[in-house]
């Protein structure tokens, strides 16, 4: 039972690291901590990627470069694997307008299916 349910859980996660969860959760006596964790992190991160939009429609690099660290920390604060590796992509090419385009598209993305392993990750794990 428990080596089939491994397997499944492997394949079933893409985008987000539920071991790191796991372990958060342990960490913290807290009721509703990781919940409450994601739910802030689904909303600033919502935010972050409304102003690397913005900062592209500027042409402003310094402030896409400053949204991509703060993104880059917040996601691994949560095991959000997916826009952690993307963001540490972006931080290594030169942002041009074509490159800041290219990423706020991948990122949506990531940030879609990452939304909806969190989401799916609390109801599994709230009483």
């Amino acid at each position: 039972e428990m080596t089939l349910k491994a397997v499944e859980t492997e394949d079933e996660w893409q985008h987000i690291n539920t071991e790191m969860l796991g372990r958060l959760s342990k960490m913290t006596k807290r009721e509703h901590f990781i919940e409450t964790l994601i739910e802030k992190f689904l909303k600033s991160t919502a935010k972050k990627i409304e102003d690397l939009v913005q900062a592209t429609y500027q042409h402003d690099t310094q402030a896409f470069s400053d949204s991509i660290h703060a993104l880059k920390g917040s996601a691994i604060s949560v095991g959000a694997t997916a826009i952690y590796q993307t963001c540490i992509t972006i931080e290594q090419h030169n942002l041009t307008p074509e490159v800041m385009r290219y990423n706020i598209k991948t990122l949506k993305h990531d940030f879609q299916e990452s939304s909806q392993e969190l989401n799916r990750y609390i109801q599994m794990h709230s009483s």
